[in-house]
């Protein structure tokens, strides 16, 4: 795997912002944190609405929210945050479902899409700009962030990884991809603070 970790903004861009599409995945059951944890509050607002207004600050318009456990609630909840809804009924199966679901839906209209899970709230529109700017002037197929000395989402998936995302399945998200050695990968060159939401008292 070619992995690039720097950020050079004198590169010029080759790539066009408004050809990629942010997918939000907010399927899943919550099982660690015993209740629907995308409709809590973190900040004075939903979780799930903190995820879309991120999305929506760079791909207005071109926001796909894909649900599946609790979905009327949480489609009611972030009502007016998103521009299209993806039901995945094979939502059990784990995150590859999801991810899928929503590659499926948009791939003939996107260049690239942007992986957000809705469980990372302190995520905004002024880090995702900075990924996508990474994007635009990158010849690489996965631009992914960097925290906890790990590399993760919220990562840009481009047109190429596409035929990859749309079977996944189960609960490794699109960790095999990454993985596998068949795509170019990026990252953003600086860790960020990125927890996730797995439990109540991480809403602290």
């Amino acid at each position: 795997m070619n992995r690039i970790q720097t950020t050079d903004s004198s590169i010029m861009a080759i790539r066009n912002p408004n050809s990629l599409w942010a997918i939000v995945l907010a399927a899943g059951t919550a099982s660690r944190f015993g209740r629907p944890k995308l409709l809590e509050s973190y900040g004075g607002e939903p979780l799930i609405c903190r995820a879309l207004r991120a999305a929506h600050h760079v791909a207005a318009g071109r926001v796909v929210l894909v649900t599946g456990h609790n979905n009327k609630a949480v489609e009611l909840v972030a009502n007016g945050l998103f521009d299209e809804a993806v039901y995945n009924p094979a939502f059990a199966d784990g995150l590859g479902s999801s991810i899928a679901a929503g590659v499926r839906h948009c791939r003939g209209r996107a260049e690239a899409v942007l992986l957000l899970l809705a469980d990372q709230p302190l995520i905004d529109g002024a880090y995702l700009e900075k990924l996508i700017g990474k994007w635009c002037s990158s010849d690489a197929d996965i631009i992914m962030s960097e925290y906890n000395d790990t590399i993760g989402p919220p990562a840009i998936f481009s047109k190429s990884t596409f035929e990859s995302l749309a079977v996944l399945s189960g609960d490794e998200g699109a960790r095999p991809i990454v993985k596998s050695g068949r795509y170019n990968i990026a990252t953003m060159g600086e860790q960020i603070e990125n927890p996730d939401i797995d439990k109540p008292e991480d809403l602290q």
